[in-house]
């Protein structure tokens, strides 16, 4: 789980480069007609696809991440392992209150909704991409499949972002989190956060990315296109099944 050398700080920069490519231009970047018709069948499609890497691989590297975690015993803290699992807790509780909170607002998000939720999600990708760094796994997902995986989890969320927030997403708010993005990189490079620190992290990613690619899914249930959504979660499930 932890990085052997140096130069997978260099593996993980076109991942970086690539998620800040999503938000600075993918919504920007007008669909071909044949997928613009299909537009919501591939963000369901998106998001089951997020959701298997979730429970097939990310739920397992997190058990991995319970057994790595040691604390010194005069924090008088929980077991480690239930402070693994809580961070998970956080991280869903916090982006499945964020999209409650947006739903209820969303005719007309207010400026501080919309930098408070903008700032969430910058804090989520910056530590997606300090993540690939500092717990990078050379036999688990290879950097393709991670791309794949968070890449498409990343467009559905820009999408999700540029339909709630409007024009001033278009106009800031993809750019900051591209900035976040290669922020987190840059983190990662230089070792910022400590591996206790970076292993609760870990846990909130887990937690963070199930919420998000729920309700993306759950608010919108009439609209949801059932069939993409599972064929995203099996196809890529049967792709990382032979990696575990």
């Amino acid at each position: 789980m932890i990085p052997d050398s140096f130069a997978d700080h260099f593996e993980s920069l076109w991942l970086a480069v690539l998620f800040a490519a999503i938000f600075a231009g993918a919504g920007r970047v007008p669909l071909p007609p044949v997928l613009a018709r299909r537009e919501r069948g591939l963000v369901s499609f998106f998001a089951g696809l997020s959701l298997a890497y979730v429970f097939v691989h990310l739920l397992p590297e997190l058990e991995t991440a319970k057994a790595s975690l040691k604390l010194p015993r005069y924090l008088r803290l929980p077991p480690e392992p239930y402070l693994v699992s809580l961070a998970a807790l956080v991280g869903c509780l916090l982006f499945f209150a964020l999209g409650r909170l947006d739903a209820d607002d969303r005719v007309r998000p207010s400026a501080l909704g919309a930098r408070i939720r903008l700032a969430v999600f910058a804090f989520y990708v910056a530590v997606v991409s300090y993540s690939r760094i500092a717990l990078v796994d050379h036999d688990g997902v290879p950097p393709l499949l991670f791309a794949i995986a968070m890449g498409t989890h990343f467009f559905a969320l820009d999408h999700a972002l540029g339909r709630d927030l409007g024009v001033w997403y278009r106009r800031r708010g993809g750019f900051a989190l591209a900035g976040a993005s290669l922020f987190g990189w840059a983190a990662g490079a230089t070792e910022a956060v400590g591996m206790p620190v970076m292993l609760l992290l870990f846990g909130f990613i887990a937690g963070a990315v199930i919420a998000n690619s729920l309700i993306e899914e759950l608010p919108e249930a009439r609209q949801t296109r059932l069939g993409p959504f599972l064929a995203g979660s099996l196809l890529y499930a049967l792709i990382l099944l032979p990696l575990g």
